[in-house]
């Protein structure tokens, strides 16, 4: 990527009017613009010019949100740096990414765009690997093939993306779906914005539940029950998350349904009251109970001893801690 002209750029106020309308070819960067931008050039002006192709009209190469903010400011003339006609389209992708790569690190998805701008504005239809570590992209060719496949997947998934709501391996085993059904778990993860590890937990069950059942995936996460457990669980990302892994769970192991319901009638059947709390083994995986107090003074927790104590001759919670073994159903 040796360009003998590299800062041979015309400088010069151009008509907003003589950019090509609507050309994102050359953009990189996220769609959505940002308020704070148009005021920062409303206040001490443009402070990089954009950068544009000559012609009629001229094609905008970087500064899209630049000529945008000043637009909405009434702006009719812009700064630009100016490259002749006959740049190649190129010489105009590598400084298009350039301009962005070289002073900011780029988002996944952004990197996946300049990946594939490279490659399609090459003549080779390959841009070289030096090419791309000259201007601060990955060269390993596993990860760039992954990282362009990117780009074709569903709008919510990229969505998803850019909100960091669905990491990159989420999105890459999504982009094995159809794009109908990669959208509508792609849904599901953005309400959630949970971690990797869990965005693959769920993702699992989900993939699991329909191969079983013979259904499409979006059938599974549009699940009534389901959709009624999550607007229960309130507006807590972690607690909704919490819940829709609990009832995927019971829904890909159906044991363990019945096993929280022998634990809930056991559970009843102690004289806890008021103070006292009894909880299971997290996701009934565990081997430990949690025992929880609640009071206020010493006579309060004296009281709640005298009744623990009569709670450990009581049939009820020996048949929990004796009952972990077997589902916490009645002994034979």
């Amino acid at each position: 990527m040796a360009f003998s002209d590299w800062t041979q750029l015309g400088l010069d106020l151009i008509p907003l009017a003589d950019l090509r309308p609507g050309d994102d070819r050359f953009r990189i960067t996220e769609a959505c613009d940002r308020s704070d931008l148009r005021e920062s050039i409303a206040r001490v002006g443009l402070l990089n010019p954009v950068l544009v192709r000559s012609g009629e009209p001229a094609t905008l190469l970087s500064g899209h949100r630049r000529a945008a903010a000043c637009a909405q400011l009434g702006w009719t003339r812009i700064p630009a740096r100016i490259l002749s006609a006959e740049t190649s389209d190129y010489e105009c992708a590598c400084r298009a990414v350039g301009e962005n790569s070289l002073e900011r690190p780029l988002t996944l998805l952004e990197t996946a765009r300049a990946l594939v701008l490279l490659d399609g504005c090459h003549p080779d239809d390959a841009a070289p690997p030096a090419d791309a570590a000259a201007l601060g992209l990955p060269t390993a060719p596993v990860l760039c093939e992954r990282l362009k496949g990117l780009v074709r997947l569903p709008a919510d998934v990229q969505a998803g993306i850019a909100e960091e709501a669905i990491a990159f391996p989420t999105a890459c085993e999504l982009g094995m779906l159809d794009p109908e059904q990669a959208t509508a778990v792609a849904e599901l993860l953005r309400r959630l914005g949970a971690g990797l590890n869990k965005q693959r937990e769920i993702l699992q069950m989900v993939l699991e539940i329909a191969r079983r059942d013979g259904i499409p995936p979006r059938e599974v996460v549009a699940d009534p029950l389901l959709l009624a457990a999550m607007d229960t669980a309130g507006s807590d990302p972690n607690r909704v998350t919490q819940t829709v892994r609990r009832s995927l769970r019971r829904r890909r192991f159906p044991a363990i349904d019945t096993v929280e319901r022998n634990f809930e009638r056991l559970r009843c059947e102690l004289p806890l009251g008021d103070g006292l709390k009894i909880e299971p083994p997290r996701d009934f995986e565990g081997t430990q109970f949690h025992l929880g107090f609640s009071f206020e003074t010493l006579e309060e927790l004296g009281r709640l001893r005298d009744r623990l104590e009569g709670l450990l001759h009581d049939p009820a919670l020996r048949a929990i801690v004796s009952g972990k073994g077997r589902g916490f159903d009645d002994p034979c």
